[in-house]
């Protein structure tokens, strides 16, 4: 369970505004935190870019209440 704890943690660093130091999350940081040996390149890049697709989504609707559009526009 912690090694998915730092993978979110790396994945939500890699999804905040830029910052020299925090670099998305590449696929070989990926596969050490999850432990995937086996995995292909293109199944962990398919991986990150249906999580962060995931995360977005999940992230818009949970916070969707909590900035009227009026207030960003």
């Amino acid at each position: 369970m912690g090694s998915f704890r730092n993978f979110f943690y790396a994945l939500i660093l890699s999804t905040s505004p830029p910052d020299p130091q925090a670099l998305p999350l590449s696929v070989e940081e990926c596969r050490r935190l999850l432990d995937w040996k086996e995995a292909s390149d293109k199944e962990i890049e398919e991986f990150l870019g249906s999580l962060r697709i995931y995360l977005s989504r999940y992230l818009d609707e949970y916070f969707r209440d909590e900035f009227p559009i009026d207030e960003i526009l």
